[in-house]
């Protein structure tokens, strides 16, 4: 799937900004933080970006904003962003694939994210952070439309 890592990134970003609902500002997931390459895994679906930046910009169960920069390997930019409540409703992503949307839902000490493209394939996400808050790691699965998965692990350190 194309652009795996910026939609894996968003949904992994705000599936942590979900699972702290009911909460005041989370000054914990606000900041920056950046990919790292060596603790993900990749998928064989072409080569890993150069560098993804994550800003949040707010997390609480009214609004949460975040943009992912990546740089792919050619050296160009891709900007997606995300302005709106966490309410387990399809929100789509703004500057991302056409249509493509995110559903949040958080049951008990647990948050699950899907992403949906207009093909249909799904990439359904849980994540936690480190106990210090300085690394946040997702795992995730990609359900492509004629049936083939792929998992994947992305991790990422806070600036």
């Amino acid at each position: 799937m194309k652009h795996r890592f910026q939609l894996a990134l968003l949904i992994a970003v705000a599936a942590v900004f979900v699972a702290n609902t009911g909460m005041a500002e989370t000054p914990g997931l606000v900041g920056k933080w950046h990919w790292n390459p060596k603790l993900s895994s990749s998928m064989e679906d072409g080569p890993p970006p150069k560098d993804v930046l994550l800003d949040i910009a707010s997390a609480t169960d009214k609004l949460v904003q975040w943009t992912v920069t990546e740089t792919d390997d050619k050296g160009a930019k891709h900007i997606i962003s995300f302005n709106g409540p966490a309410n387990a409703l399809p929100r789509p992503l703004q500057g991302g694939q056409d249509g493509t949307t995110a559903v949040f839902s958080v049951t008990t000490g647990a948050m699950k994210v899907t992403f949906r493209s207009t093909s249909g394939d799904t990439d359904t996400q849980d994540c936690s952070m480190s106990t210090d808050a300085r690394r946040l790691t997702c795992r995730g699965t990609i359900l492509f439309t004629g049936g083939k998965s792929a998992n994947y692990v992305d991790v990422y350190d806070r600036l």
